[in-house]
């Protein structure tokens, strides 16, 4: 009882997921008199571990499959006199004599077990040492499980926030509003389908009353087409500047964003240059989905071509 008081007590503060696992092994060492320890937690289909006391320390497979796969705690008086074990290389090497293992479970599932053993039998592990192994583990489990549940809440609260500063900064590399040009409405929207995203568009206006738009979209969604939008934003803002030649500032744009962009990625663009003096429209299409042209009449004219 004393043993299982003093371990509430430990666990009951607030400590990082990292500063549990020695913790709960010396809590467990203590409690049976053991002289050396393992705690191993489940990551898939491998155990890691996050804790050990003794020199070169190495558990037996057959303990760990035992406890793991049955779902049970096992108690080994003198590991020399069981067939099972005293020919196993890892029992030889250090020595083991007693030892007991209990599975970290908690409601549904195990995730890691403690060990521990004695290279001597001056006093033998009883099947009491075993039941409070068991208990500690049960409770250690639980908290571990908290602690583990509490990270992954914070890392996603971090993530959250960082989400969002992000999508604001996105906002702010599209237009704030649409330029005003005489004989011309223009307009332009985006709402990413997730809190960021790799669609852009963008208008340029010139001192001789053209205006130029952009439409493009990142393949992909989320972070990774977000920070290739804000490059492509950031090299359509510097070509943009001279739109003598629509061919030639594709061609370079395609062969800056070539430079830096995964082979596993892609970018589709539509940019032209509306005169409302003339009533012209220029247009360059690198492979995205042929604008609407719609006339005063109603007339609707997909512009194709491109390439």
């Amino acid at each position: 009882m004393r043993a299982l008081i003093h371990a509430g007590r430990e666990l009951a503060g607030h400590r990082p997921l990292a500063d549990l696992f020695p913790l709960i092994l010396d809590l467990a060492l203590d409690a049976v008199n053991a002289e050396r320890g393992v705690l191993l937690t489940l990551e898939g289909e491998n155990l890691l571990v996050r804790a050990a006391r003794g020199e070169t320390f190495r558990i037996s497979s057959a303990v760990r499959d035992r406890v793991v796969n049955q779902r049970a705690s096992l108690l080994v008086r003198d590991a020399m006199r069981e067939d099972a074990f005293r020919e196993r290389a890892s029992i030889q090497m250090h020595n083991v004599r007693g030892m007991m293992a209990a599975p970290l479970q908690t409601n549904d599932r195990v995730i890691g077990l403690i060990y521990v053993d004695t290279p001597n039998i001056i006093r033998e592990f009883t099947r009491e040492d075993l039941n409070l192994l068991t208990v500690m583990a049960n409770v250690a489990a639980i908290r571990l499980e908290h602690a583990r549940l509490a990270e992954v809440e914070q890392a996603e609260r971090i993530m959250a926030r960082d989400l969002e500063q992000a999508a604001e900064i996105q906002r702010r590399l599209l237009p704030e509003k649409a330029p005003e040009a005489p004989g011309l409405d223009l307009a332009g929207y985006n709402a990413p389908c997730r809190t960021v995203g790799g669609d852009y568009y963008d208008f340029f206006t010139y001192p001789d009353g053209r205006v130029a738009t952009v439409v493009a979209d990142v393949s992909g969604k989320g972070m990774p087409a977000a920070l290739l939008m804000s490059s492509l934003q950031a090299r359509v803002q510097v070509l943009a500047e001279d739109p003598r030649d629509l061919g030639d500032l594709m061609v370079r744009l395609n062969r800056l964003l070539c430079s830096s962009i995964p082979s596993n990625r892609f970018i589709s663009l539509f940019l032209c240059v509306l005169d409302p003096v003339k009533g012209e429209t220029i247009y360059c299409n690198a492979g995205h989905n042929p604008p609407a042209l719609v006339r005063a009449g109603g007339q609707v004219e997909w512009l194709q071509g491109g390439g």
